[in-house]
């Protein structure tokens, strides 16, 4: 099962009350590139082994370091002193990585731990994670997806559209709270879609001196700092797809990033100018009937040419006009033809595209 934003959220939730309710599965294999999912589930799984037993009950294996045969022999043995032995390994995709592998025959190796996730010691726990699996058409890939009682959880990353509603759902389901929206997005915006970051400040809000069963946008304002750090290039996904107040919230955090807001505005400026005569270049070329090949190697672009063709389609022609007329205006401008301030002037060359 592979599943991402506010629905990873609702599955998390699935597992771990399961887990609380002692339906404990023998073979777990958790994999995505966000680590909050897998720690939470390992977290609860490891409360199932009595503090003064996990000496005796509890593995902690690394792909890199460790032979197949030690995890299958470790899977294999009986607890003590406990109802269930827990053996978690991290990376484990790199025990059958030829480079990596500690084994001395991988194949026979590989056949061993097959044969392990067929027939699990229903005594004990085997946490599988990384950060992404082994296909599913290969022969492990697909034992790991049917072994019998096991669970199979594929996180994807939060969409950045879904991290509102992410937010909202756990500030709800971990602390039953709720959440305005404008400050789950404001949130959203100042954190970004790094899930452990956002738990972790989601965890102070919402537990230091709470009077009030809704969380605000003062609150978040006040308490939630800009970790954030954005870049020109997603600026320009905010443009292309016209959404105002996400530009406009990118272009302060650039601006207050920078050492200077002259040379910030005069870079953007730059920028913008490529990215456009790029985009009127591919369409003119295109209305010609030049071949995308032909237009790629007159561009001189390689794996950015992909996503020049996906932009194109966001400005007609008809457009053109306006959007180079507010590059120019704004280059003059922040080169002394003008009074403004150089964010004002930015701001108002980037409204005037999204508007053209």
């Amino acid at each position: 099962m592979s599943v991402k934003g506010p629905s990873g959220l609702a599955l998390l939730q699935s597992e771990i009350e399961a887990i609380r309710a002692g339906r404990l599965a023998p073979v777990y294999v958790v994999a995505g590139e966000e680590p909050y999912y897998s720690d939470r589930i390992q977290r609860e799984l490891l409360q199932h082994v009595p503090e003064d037993t996990k000496d005796f009950n509890l593995d902690v294996l690394y792909g890199t370091e460790t032979r197949i045969q030690h995890v299958v022999s470790a899977a294999r043995a009986f607890p003590m002193m406990a109802d269930r032995r827990i053996v978690v390994v991290r990376e484990f995709r790199l025990l059958f990585d030829k480079q990596y592998a500690q084994s001395e025959n991988l194949s026979a190796d590989t056949t061993l731990f097959i044969h392990y996730l067929n027939q699990p010691n229903p005594q004990t726990v085997l946490i599988l994670v990384d950060t992404a699996l082994p296909p599913g058409n290969t022969t492990l890939g697909a034992a790991l997806r049917k072994s019998p009682g096991g669970r199979f959880l594929a996180f994807e990353p939060v969409p950045e559209i879904e991290l509102q509603d992410w937010i909202s759902q756990a500030a709800k389901w971990t602390y039953g709270l709720d959440m305005e929206p404008d400050a789950a997005r404001l949130m959203a915006q100042r954190m970004g879609p790094h899930l452990d970051q956002v738990s972790k400040e989601l965890d102070k809000l919402c537990t230091q001196n709470r009077t009030s069963k809704t969380i605000r946008i003062d609150e978040v304002r006040d308490k939630i700092p800009l970790t954030r750090e954005f870049d020109v290039f997603e600026l320009k996904d905010a443009v292309l797809k016209r959404d105002v107040d996400r530009a406009f919230h990118i272009t302060e955090r650039l601006l207050h990033q920078a050492d200077s807001d002259v040379g910030e505005v005069v870079k953007s400026v730059s920028f913008f100018h490529t990215v456009f005569s790029n985009l009127w270049t591919y369409q003119r070329l295109t209305a010609k009937g030049l071949p995308p090949a032909e237009i790629q190697k007159i561009l001189n672009m390689k794996g950015a040419f992909y996503y020049l063709q996906k932009d194109a389609s966001v400005f007609r022609p008809r457009q053109w006009g306006g959007v180079f007329e507010a590059i120019h205006d704004a280059d003059r401008a922040v080169k002394g033809m003008s009074r403004l301030e150089p964010p004002v002037i930015l701001m108002m060359m980037l409204k005037r595209i999204m508007t053209a």
